[in-house]
């Protein structure tokens, strides 16, 4: 075709992003700058500029051209804390590119911000460190904290039984003061007289060594297990418990994934108000149901409401999570 250019959309493509990368340069300062036509500003004036604006003019050059392009936006690169063991993407790695449609390969992406503007993994340091310390910290809260489900506890409960046993075997070989063992006890010369002082040992109120250790145990486990009840119950929280609901109801054969919508699981006057919502808890386990949807309105007042939960609002709290956890751990009857 007459007037027709020589060059391909890709080769069309890739000389506009090397255009921007080489005769322009990245900048995050703009104090003192201001206009109507901040791109017109970027390409003509000031010639630097944030990722934002060199995807957004490269886009436009491309549609001028007749290609097909758009904006894209979202994260770039992240940060592996061997403290955690997860990837983390922070805001320091929103970036944008650009996406454009070429007849020989479809969509097909581009980044005309220079090497130096694109985010990348950071280098070690000790602000670095620091800020995986507090990731760190922050994980184990909500882990075990926020979102302390049913399996932790059994697990918990798995390793309280442990430790019972080897205070039950450290008590046990422990020489108490009161066991009838000591300095002033008499040694038999023989197994007779051994015989013959036990009832007096018994009748002077000694007691055997060995019974005390497995009480003792069992005192300090009953301890333990009430402080971490007392702990959890003052750090429960409407998103913790609303998480733990799920989970519970997942496990019970409910719907009820992560993107589910809080008022599809269950709500007040669900029946006469949202007769569309709120139905699978109802319709799974109506005796859950009223309990169910305690959580999750206390959930959504913590939420949406701008404050946190008072003393007696968490004390509502733990008391309809653990109705509605009962409710739903009850075996159904078979039919018949």
């Amino acid at each position: 075709e007459e007037g027709a250019s020589p060059w391909s959309p890709a080769q069309k493509a890739q000389a506009l992003e090397t255009f921007l990368i080489n005769e322009y340069e990245f900048s995050t300062g703009f104090i003192g700058r201001t206009g109507e036509q901040p791109l017109e500003d970027f390409l003509f004036r000031y010639r630097q500029g944030h990722c934002e604006l060199f995807a957004s003019a490269m886009v436009l050059m491309l549609r001028s051209e007749g290609i097909p392009a758009r904006l894209a936006t979202g994260f770039l690169g992240a940060e592996f804390n061997p403290l955690t063991g997860y990837w983390v993407v922070r805001q320091g790695n929103a970036h944008a590119w650009v996406e454009a449609w070429l007849p020989e390969t479809g969509w097909r992406i581009f980044d005309p911000t220079p090497p130096v503007g694109r985010p990348s993994s950071s280098r070690l340091s000790t602000s670095t460190l620091m800020a995986q310390a507090w990731d760190y910290l922050l994980f184990r809260w909500d882990r075990y904290v926020l979102t302390y489900g049913f399996e932790d506890q059994l697990t918990a409960l798995w390793r309280f039984r442990g430790t019972w046993r080897s205070l039950q075997r450290w008590f046990s070989e422990l020489e108490l003061p009161w066991s009838g063992e000591g300095e002033g006890d008499a040694v038999a010369e023989s197994p007779g007289e051994a015989v013959a002082e036990a009832p007096a040992a018994e009748a002077a109120g000694s007691l055997p060594k060995r019974n005390l250790g497995p009480w003792i145990a069992l005192l300090v486990v009953a301890a333990a297990a009430a402080a971490l009840a007392l702990y959890r119950r003052r750090g429960l929280t409407g998103v913790g418990a609303f998480r733990r609901l799920r989970r519970t109801l997942q496990r019970r054969g409910v719907e009820a994934p992560p993107s589910t919508p809080p008022l599809a699981l269950g709500c007040r006057g669900y029946r006469r108000a949202r007769p569309r919502l709120g139905r699978r808890i109802a319709e799974a386990r109506p005796e859950a149901a009223e309990p169910a949807a305690k959580v999750i309105d206390l959930y959504l007042e913590e939420s949406f409401g701008g404050r946190e939960l008072s003393e007696e609002r968490r004390a509502e709290l733990a008391a309809a999570l653990e109705a509605s956890e009962k409710a739903l751990r009850r075996r159904l009857p078979k039919a018949s």
